[in-house]
């Protein structure tokens, strides 16, 4: 089942076009990977998704995203589509982590407040939830009104993953989620991502090939702009895998 359907899309910043005329459908419930040398067009593909390249200067955006969403279809680049609640229903981690400079628990209190409006002691309960998911829990137990930024880097992107979750979003967009964190964090977040599917949709930007390897249901390979190789876990074989690999990496 396809849960994004992206046609001829292209995104340009001052004209110069990221991203050329790309067709992809993403599997619901699974994990794509996208992998392929720096300034291939990967992180601006994830953006286009949830319509994050606006927020950059002299951006355009033509084509089309359709969503087929379990809570409903959604036409990412319709004039009526409400843009907060898009990105809400697709949620995106970034490679730095960033933490709000509140307390942990108020990094879940505030945005959980203004886009679902959930306050109170069932706010608290789906920090606690997200962050037990994130195995961060344990950690930050008893300096839940701390300040966030104390944490170190491994746990602020845990944090970032764990707020990302609490929102409940159907699909989830990773910008090389484990760059700016230690092996023994980078382990538990991909355990993680791992564990996510298939209830929920993940796309991720990658530049490990150990990670990729790990993670990939269906590996996409980038190169100027442009999709030029794909695959799929459930029809490929580990020769086709290598054979990318070796492309991207």
């Amino acid at each position: 089942m396809t849960i994004a359907a992206i046609r001829n899309l292209t995104v340009a910043f001052n004209r110069k076009p990221a991203c050329r005329d790309i067709d992809l459908d993403l599997p619901a419930g699974r994990i794509t990977v996208l992998v392929g040398r720096s300034g291939s067009g990967k992180t601006t593909l994830l953006r286009a998704v949830n319509r994050l390249n606006e927020c950059l200067e002299n951006s355009r955006t033509t084509g089309s995203v359709h969503l087929d969403l379990p809570s409903g279809p959604l036409d990412a680049y319709s004039p009526a589509t409400d843009v907060e609640n898009l990105r809400r229903r697709v949620g995106m981690v970034f490679q730095t982590p960033a933490v709000l400079p509140v307390s942990i628990l108020r990094n879940f209190l505030l945005p959980l407040e203004l886009t679902l409006s959930i306050t109170g002691p069932e706010a608290k309960s789906r920090a606690e939830t997200a962050l037990r998911d994130v195995g961060l829990l344990d950690e930050v137990a008893d300096r839940l009104d701390h300040d966030a930024t104390t944490l170190s880097g491994g746990q602020q992107q845990r944090l970032c993953l764990a707020r990302a979750l609490a929102l409940d979003p159907e699909i989830l967009l990773l910008d090389e989620p484990t760059a700016s964190v230690d092996h023994r964090s980078a382990e538990i977040i991909e355990n993680l991502l791992r564990s996510l599917t298939p209830r929920l949709t993940l796309a991720v930007v990658s530049h490990s090939l150990r990670q990729a390897r790990k993670l990939a249901d269906r590996l996409l390979l980038m190169r100027d702009g442009r999709l030029v190789g794909a695959w799929d876990r459930e029809t490929g074989d580990e020769a086709g895998l290598d054979a990318l690999l070796d492309e991207a990496f």
